[in-house]
């Protein structure tokens, strides 16, 4: 019988008790982990990614007090419609979900720069605005089912990825501050 051929993957022993314990030189050695890739491998990698949940940041945007909200009338107007008859006053509060880890001076430059309007607005940054609502309203909010196409969300988020800052999501939603409505039963 012709002695076994080697080959750069597999040692053969010649002794009688070790020659069926051939391996290949792949098991025998250990596999280098990522730490042990040596300097030039790590300068170049990239910094580690933080992980867990990504946070979701809340901006209130509203007409400041004492501007005449066209929405609110609208809104008000539909629920008169709709049956509400004691329906009197409303003021809406557009609300925007970021989702990201943006820091507070991204979120308050996504928020004058882009959200809000400096002249007519006012807004919040990760808390509600307070002293908009009229005395006694109730808050009614709404937001587009999964699925529905948020233009405001997609024109926001891309106007807001342009001024470089990395956002991943942007969601809408409205808060309606209606006042002469009974609560429900």
């Amino acid at each position: 019988m012709p002695p076994p051929r080697k080959s750069a993957r597999t040692r053969v022993s010649s002794h009688p008790s070790k020659a069926s314990a051939s391996r290949t030189e792949s098991r025998d050695r250990p596999k280098p982990s990522r730490s042990d890739a040596g300097p030039a491998r790590r300068a170049g990698a990239r910094p580690p990614v933080a992980r867990g949940p990504v946070p979701v940041h809340r901006i209130e945007v509203a007409l400041a007090h004492g501007q005449s909200d066209p929405s609110g009338r609208d809104a008000v107007s539909e629920l008169r419609a709709a049956g509400a008859a004691d329906a009197r006053e409303a003021r809406v509060v557009r609300i925007f979900f970021l989702e990201g880890r943006l820091s507070p001076r991204d979120l308050d430059r996504a928020a004058r720069e882009v959200l809000a309007d400096p002249v007519m607005d006012v807004f919040a940054v990760d808390r509600p605005l307070e002293g908009l609502a009229p005395a006694g309203a109730r808050a009614v909010t709404v937001t587009r089912k999964t699925g529905v196409t948020d233009a405001e969300a997609e024109s926001a988020k891309t106007t807001i990825t342009a001024l470089g800052i990395r956002v991943l999501r942007v969601k809408t939603a409205r808060t309606f501050w209606v006042k002469g409505v009974p609560p429900p039963k």
